[in-house]
């Protein structure tokens, strides 16, 4: 059986997620044992409804409560719990694949006689990277004296990629560091391969473990014990590469490359805008830093360090200068990028950037930004260009630079008569494009408009129009139609007289429509005549 341990802290909103993840495993032979770490939300209740409901299935499922130790006091508190012959551990705020344990089982258990097995990892995070060892092959093996190149790939800082023995665990009374706030998992791997008679590592090239990057990490936030914890770290790491024999060479460099890394991330973090100490101090100690043996070991090991004005800010031992030399160092590469075929394509665009926000500038004033219909309006326009996430702003400035049609649109929704003249000083709308219809709804999304005139007596939410589209009054009775909502009227088409356009209807291309149209219907021809039913998915407007 194989025990899976999960702490849980105040994760209300993800722990049902990684619960579910675990229970679709087809490896069948296993329980749940969740760690409720002194919660103050309703998690701890969570917990107990989950043991409850997927108990009634045929899960094993348990919750432990006790009172807040942090993430370590959580995983030792199961790894005394647990009755599996082994254990892995799993987030509260992360996922796994459906294969996730039984291919570590397979693999540790299969004739290639492994020591310790682990997998990939994905981080969702906005590059979705995957951190798999290697591409080439499905199973990579290594040795722990493979250590750095392992540290290298992601594959020995988190216990959750492996496997663990747990009748090895507690035979060397192995446990995670309650006192430290960061990598007391990885030295808790550390003493898990060095307790390790077979010191083979199998590691499974698929990313089954899914990594939710919430930007809540430590990383982003102040951390008063980072050089403490660093320090633990990094001399942990020394003295089993000292054991296994393994300090020399690339191992080493790769060591201290990892030392730098870790105390330059020190001295950022001594600036972080939550330390409130004062700018003295903060100098002070970051000196100190220099100034440490282990800084300058690694400075000297290690060849990731930049530029030599860099390197030599360093040795002086006095941060203001590292800042200067940084600084200065950034400047000059600027300045040579911008000789680059590549860096005057840059220069070009921010060049071109300026002028379309200073042309945006001169009209911006005058826009009526809490206009409900123009929000609606942006939302669309944003979607449908790939804007998602961009201040209303920004993307406006860029969809009044490369569409006609929301100029256009915008003139519509911002009434007024010397902004109107002063606008088209700056912008050119279409002459052909025009919208007379004095109730239109927000989300209008207008495509190639040339040619298109919207005369109806209203106009519905998220409606879609296409070129050379015509909708007004027809010479008979002198009305104009109602056009609903999540419309879509294709190039060509033409709505006449006082007809009625249901919502989600969609009208063809070139055709003519001279009687009601029924909502969530597809029509086309001349005159237009009903072909088929919008699907449900497909359907622009949701009531």
């Amino acid at each position: 059986m194989v025990s899976v341990i999960i702490p849980v802290y105040n994760s209300e909103k993800t722990l049902e997620c990684c619960i579910k993840s675990l229970v679709a495993q087809s490896y069948k032979d296993f329980e749940i044992v969740m760690i409720d770490d002194g919660s103050t939300d309703g998690s701890g209740k969570l917990c107990d409804e989950l043991c409850e409901k997927y108990g009634a299935e045929g899960y094993t499922l348990r919750v432990i409560h006790q009172e807040n130790g942090g993430v370590s006091a959580a995983r030792n508190r199961g790894m005394e719990e647990v009755r599996g012959e082994y254990f892995v551990c799993v987030d509260s705020d992360d996922e796994v694949t459906e294969s996730y344990i039984r291919d570590m089982v397979e693999l540790q258990e299969s004739d290639g006689d492994y020591g310790c097995v682990g997998c990939a990892l994905k981080s969702m995070n906005i590059t979705g990277e995957c951190y798999v060892f290697s591409k080439d092959e499905p199973i990579s093996v290594r040795d722990r004296k493979d250590y750095m190149e392992l540290f290298g790939k992601e594959q020995v800082q988190s216990p959750c990629l492996h496997l663990y023995r747990t009748e090895l665990v507690r035979g060397k009374q192995l446990r995670m560091r309650e006192d430290l706030c960061n990598g007391e998992d990885l030295i808790f791997n550390l003493e898990y391969f060095n307790a390790l008679e077979n010191t083979k590592f199998g590691i499974i090239n698929k990313a089954n473990y899914i990594y939710n990057d919430g930007g809540e990490s430590l990383n982003w936030g102040y951390r008063k014990d980072m050089l403490r914890d660093y320090t633990e770290i990094d001399a942990a790491i020394k003295k089993h590469l000292i054991k296994w024999d393994v300090f020399s060479g690339d191992s080493r460099t790769a060591y201290y490359n990892t030392v730098f890394y870790h105390l330059s991330r020190v001295l950022e973090n001594t600036f972080n805008k939550n330390n409130r100490q004062s700018l003295l101090k903060k100098i002070r100690f970051n000196n100190k830093v220099l100034r440490s043996v282990e800084f300058r070991e690694a400075l000297e090991g290690c060849n990731s360090c930049p530029r030599r004005i860099v390197k030599a800010a360093y040795k002086s031992g006095r941060f203001p200068l590292v800042v200067l030399a940084t600084q200065a160092c950034g400047v000059l590469g600027r300045i040579a990028r911008m000789f680059t075929a590549k860096g005057r394509t840059v220069m070009k665009e921010k060049i071109k950037d300026f002028f379309m926000y200073l042309r945006f500038a001169m009209v911006g004033w005058g826009i009526d930004w809490k206009n409900p219909l123009l929000v609606k309006d942006l939302e669309e326009w944003k979607e449908q260009y790939r804007l998602i996430g961009m201040s209303d702003k920004k993307a406006t400035a860029i969809l009044l630079q490369m569409k006609h049609e929301f100029c256009n649109l915008l003139l519509y929704r911002n009434k007024g008569g010397f902004w109107r003249r002063w606008f088209k000083l700056w912008y050119k709308p279409y002459e052909s494009l025009d919208l007379n219809t004095p109730n239109m709804g927000g989300g209008l999304f207008i495509q190639h408009g040339f040619s298109t005139g919207i005369s109806a007596v209203s106009v519905g939410e998220k409606v879609w129009i296409n070129h050379e589209v015509t909708v007004g009054a027809s010479g008979t009775n002198g009305k104009n139609p109602v056009i609903g909502n999540g419309v879509v009227l294709c190039c060509g088409a033409k709505v006449l007289g006082g007809v009625t356009v249901g919502d989600n209807a969609i009208v063809g291309a070139n055709a003519v429509v001279v009687k009601d149209v029924a909502p969530n219907t597809i029509v086309g021809g001349i005159p237009a005549k009903y072909i088929k039913d919008v699907p449900v998915e497909e359907r622009r407007w949701k009531s």
